[in-house]
């Protein structure tokens, strides 16, 4: 019972998601492992596979969130800035930024 509890756990699962984007900023796809994620999460690797099914499917949720942000601060952008030009500059520099973070560290206005 104990197990379910925790893998119906929001604040467990975004710590998952949060460590495993984190991996993959650092060491890439093949860098990392489920055992690596587990660990750093602190749940156990039986934890860890009744939240997630697989490691492409933790990655294919990692990519699709990051969209579904990227997405939501883009309209964002175009909602809060009349001046459209404006808009695609500040946009392509938000996704340059949470696309290729190492290359632009602290570089955000």
């Amino acid at each position: 019972m104990a197990r379910n509890s925790k893998a119906n756990n929001k604040n467990i699962r975004d710590n998952i998601f949060k460590i495993t984007e984190s991996l993959l900023l650092k060491r890439g796809i093949k860098g990392w492992n489920m055992d690596s994620v587990a660990l750093e999460a602190g749940v156990s690797k039986n934890t860890l596979y009744e939240i997630i099914s697989s490691k492409e499917q933790l990655i294919e949720d990692i990519v699709i969130n990051r969209l579904r942000n990227n997405v939501e601060a883009i309209a964002g952008i175009f909602r809060d800035e009349s001046d459209f030009v404006k808009a695609c500059e500040i946009a392509t520099r938000h996704l340059a930024h949470t696309t290729y973070p190492r290359f632009f560290v602290n570089t955000l206005p």
